[in-house]
């Protein structure tokens, strides 16, 4: 009796064993393989954002003109490399004044880091000022400049711009701006230093012309006229008029951000670009002051864009 006892107990504690264990296996297989303490760090990976405003911009043909003096036209090129990084796009650009050439360097490519590298080559007024052996030699202010623009631009001709640009300048005769295109746009940019305030003397070449940042307005009908080719029933142009504070102050425009639509309904905005900074005339020829400007123009680009009044004018 006492082994039949024995094997028994042995037989029912094997049976228990063995049933336990296959209850401890199946809640394994419901449980995670690696249980996470609470004070352990779980690594993360930054995945960048999308922006989802950028789904809400119709379609446009984003025009920009920069209304500058001399150097403060850096401040347009800020702005319009804000612009491209928050994802806008340009399809044409104009210049006056010194802004001539921000817009000139900007089409080369219509890319922003490209334009900064091509404007800042022009980093001295030499070009403008004929050294005494150069006027010994018969050279004038006109033919010194052109030297030195083809340094400046290397092999780079007007048909290889990416996008169209326009440098209008003031017609004396109209008193109103014109295209100039009986000049090549080398030539455009020479005649829009022929500003008083920047004390470089006559320029004689062509006296029909002055510098088209000394117009008070900007012109409707000739935004229509710069906008022609570039307007269709759903994909519009939109002029941006970048004015820096020098050429605000010297010339009496409107104070403030204006907007509208001219006749034939193209829509502008007028836009005070670095309106706090307050410098002399011959500062706006210190070259040492780009960098300030440039900044200044990215900062004024973040407000503007954000700003609600703008966005319900464009339908952002």
């Amino acid at each position: 009796m006492g082994r039949k006892a024995y094997f028994l107990n042995f037989l029912l504690l094997f049976l228990y064993s063995c049933s336990s264990g296959s209850l401890r296996k199946s809640d394994k297989s419901n449980k995670p393989d690696i249980v996470v303490e609470e004070s352990e760090e779980i690594p993360t990976i930054d995945v960048p954002m999308e922006d989802s405003s950028r789904e809400l911009r119709p379609v446009k043909n984003w025009a920009v003109w920069v209304r500058g003096v001399a150097v403060d036209s850096f401040s347009g090129l800020g702005f319009m490399q804000q612009m491209e990084s928050m994802g806008y796009s340009l399809s044409k650009v104009a210049g006056t004044g010194m802004g001539c050439w921000i817009a000139m360097s900007w089409a080369l490519r219509n890319k922003g880091n490209y334009a900064e590298w091509q404007a800042m080559k022009f980093d001295s007024w030499d070009g403008l000022n004929p050294s005494f052996l150069d006027r010994l030699s018969g050279e004038g202010r006109k033919e010194n400049f052109l030297k030195y623009f083809k340094k400046l631009q290397s092999s780079q001709k007007e048909s290889l711009y990416k996008i169209p640009v326009e440098c209008p300048l003031y017609d004396k005769s109209s008193r109103s701006l014109d295209l100039a295109r009986d000049l090549n746009l080398e030539e455009r940019l020479y005649e829009e230093f022929n500003l008083s305030l920047l004390e470089f003397g006559n320029f004689p070449e062509h006296p029909q012309y002055e510098s088209g940042a000394r117009l008070r307005s900007h012109g409707e009908a000739f935004l229509e006229s710069l906008s022609e080719g570039f307007r269709t029933e759903k994909d519009e142009t939109v002029w941006l008029i970048l004015e820096t504070s020098a050429n605000h102050r010297l010339w009496g425009s409107e104070s403030g951000i204006v907007k509208g639509v001219t006749k034939g309904g193209v829509r502008w905005i007028r836009f005070p670009l670095a309106s706090e900074l307050n410098i002399s005339a011959q500062q706006l020829k210190d070259f040492r002051l780009r960098r300030r400007w440039l900044l200044e123009g990215r900062r004024d680009a973040k407000s503007f864009l954000h700003a609600p009044e703008i966005k319900d004018f464009l339908g952002l």
